[in-house]
């Protein structure tokens, strides 16, 4: 799937659903297209040719009139080694990260309304902290905002 990765931030708090962010790739290149979900292992740039590793371990080789290379990026955790993708710590990179946040934060929302919960435990499930000055995380501290004064204050 293609997706549109600045809006993922919205999709995190509902502002928009994840269906409207994405699209399948094959309905994006057409009849004329073609995709391959791979690894690109080795290029050859002389013979047109790429070795390519599928999502299933089968090694193959492409030939190619014209390539792009569009490099995708994994999360730079600057060399923490506590920084880990887990229960408590979300990256917002894919659409499986911003289901992930909204549950997170739906859930966190839920736990805080119950009666029985202290004060101190309230105030801890409906703290969350974003790391990092990039665009997506200004765009979802804002849309987070949004959601808590609008959306839950009701």
């Amino acid at each position: 799937h293609f997706v549109f990765t600045p809006l993922l931030a919205s999709t995190a708090v509902g502002t928009l659903e994840f269906r409207c962010i994405q699209e399948p790739i094959r309905t994006v290149l057409g009849p004329k297209g073609s995709f391959v979900q791979a690894k690109a292992k080795s290029l050859d740039p002389e013979k047109k040719k790429i070795i390519c590793e599928s999502v299933h371990n089968d090694v193959f080789e492409l030939e190619y009139d014209k390539l792009v290379i569009a490099v995708g990026v994994k999360t730079n955790t600057f060399g923490i080694p506590t920084i880990k993708e887990g229960d408590d710590i979300f990256f917002l990179k894919q659409l499986k990260h911003a289901r992930a946040i909204r549950n997170n934060i739906i859930d966190s929302f839920e736990k805080a309304s119950v009666p029985t919960v202290s004060e101190a435990e309230r105030k801890r499930l409906l703290s969350f902290a974003v790391v990092g000055g990039g665009p997506t995380s200004c765009e979802f501290v804002s849309e987070l905002h949004d959601f808590i004064k609008h959306d839950v204050s009701r």
